[in-house]
């Protein structure tokens, strides 16, 4: 989805649309930021648009937007951007996990605190208040 005229680039997958084309700095007001904005939300209601055609048909005119079939999928996005935050490192086994692997011990499986009361034909919790 890459619009060169202009120096427009549209990254639908990202939902990012770049304009590189320079500024008067000069003299430049807040309409012709306005302007410039509205011509390049133009520029990405279009591409998104022409996506929804392609993958609707272009003989459906009526739908309804809050229905799962009716939703735009996206593309893969163009630029990589980069992470927030580094790539977690990977936790060294403890002991007792170097052990077990050793023995060839089952991990652990952890009791729930709730248990079902035949009783009560409810679930209660194992220990603690409303036992």
């Amino acid at each position: 989805m890459n619009m060169s005229s202009n120096n427009i680039f549209c990254d639908i997958g990202n939902l990012l649309v770049s304009d590189t084309n320079p500024i008067n700095d000069q003299q430049i007001y807040e309409d012709d930021i306005q302007a410039k904005a509205l011509s390049n939300a133009k520029v990405f209601f279009t591409e998104l648009y022409n996506l929804l055609k392609i993958q609707k048909g272009d003989d459906d005119e009526h739908r309804d937007f809050d229905k799962e079939a009716d939703n735009v999928k996206l593309p893969k996005g163009q630029l990589i951007l980069p992470r927030a935050r580094r790539i977690p490192k990977e936790k060294a086994e403890t002991r007792w996990e170097k052990f077990r692997l050793e023995r060839g011990l089952p991990p652990r499986k952890r009791r729930s605190r709730m248990v079902y009361n035949e009783i009560a034909k409810d679930w209660v919790p194992r220990w603690g208040k409303d036992r």
